[in-house]
Formats: C-alpha cells, sequence, structure tokens
C-alpha cells in the first residue's frame, strides 16, 4: 500500500526497495525520522531521504502498540549494534521492535531458501 509522506504516523512500519524482490525496512519515529538498521551505520535514526536513498517508501502494517514499537526503536537507536545479515538485519529490527520475543526476517528466510533449492537442483542434476 504506498501512502504519501504525510500519511505516515509515528510506528508505522514502512520499506523501501533496495534490489528486485529485496526491501529494506525502518519505523517511523516522527516527523521526517526512520529508525532502521543499516548495513553501514547500525541501528540509527535518519531521514526519509537517506533511509531510501530518494527512492519510493511504501507502508508495510501499523502495529497493535505503535507507542511502544517506537519507544523500543529509540531505544536501540545510536547504541553501536552492529548490522548482520543472519542475526541483527532490519526486519529482525522491527519485529523485535514490535515485540516479537524471537525477532523474524521473512525476506532472510525465503532467500535461503530459494538458495537451497537452487543447490539441490544443481546436485542433482
Amino acid at each position: 500500500m504506498k501512502k504519501t509522506l504525510t500519511n505516515f504516523q509515528p510506528g508505522d512500519i514502512v520499506s523501501t526497495p533496495k534490489f528486485p524482490g529485496v526491501d529494506h525496512v525502518g519505523i517511523i519515529v516522527s516527523g521526517n525520522l526512520i529508525a532502521h538498521n543499516s548495513p553501514t551505520k547500525g541501528i540509527v535514526l535518519d531521514s526519509y531521504e537517506n533511509f531510501s536513498s530518494n527512492s519510493i517508501i511504501e507502508f508495510k502494517r501499523r502495529p497493535k502498540n505503535p507507542t511502544r514499537v517506537v519507544s523500543s526503536a529509540l531505544t536501540l537507536t545510536n547504541r553501536g549494534i552492529e548490522y548482520d545479515l543472519f542475526i541483527r538485519n532490519c526486519e529482525h529490527f522491527v519485529t523485535h521492535c514490535e515485540g516479537q520475543t524471537v525477532p523474524n526476517s521473512p525476506q532472510l528466510k525465503f532467500s535461503v531458501t530459494l538458495a537451497a533449492i537452487f543447490a539441490l537442483i544443481m546436485i542433482l542434476d
């Protein structure tokens, strides 16, 4: 669902395309700020422009408790927590802030599954 920047509310989960089939996700904190886990900067607050590299930003979902999500995101920003594709990526950060006991990364699961299937096909071929 596409929304204009003025329609976003604190706590909204948003995404921006990075590669075909791969999105970068973050949390609207306020005004022009998005909390996200960046591969180069770790968990930080960034402007919409820096978060999206001037690409489109899409609405993903509104969490049940947006205030808690924003509070959790702000608690984790700028603490030197480094990005790790497999255990601490942008989706892990968002799902952690949403209160999931075990942070989740559907895009990573899909990519690993696809790679495993491809490898199996190559082995059996």
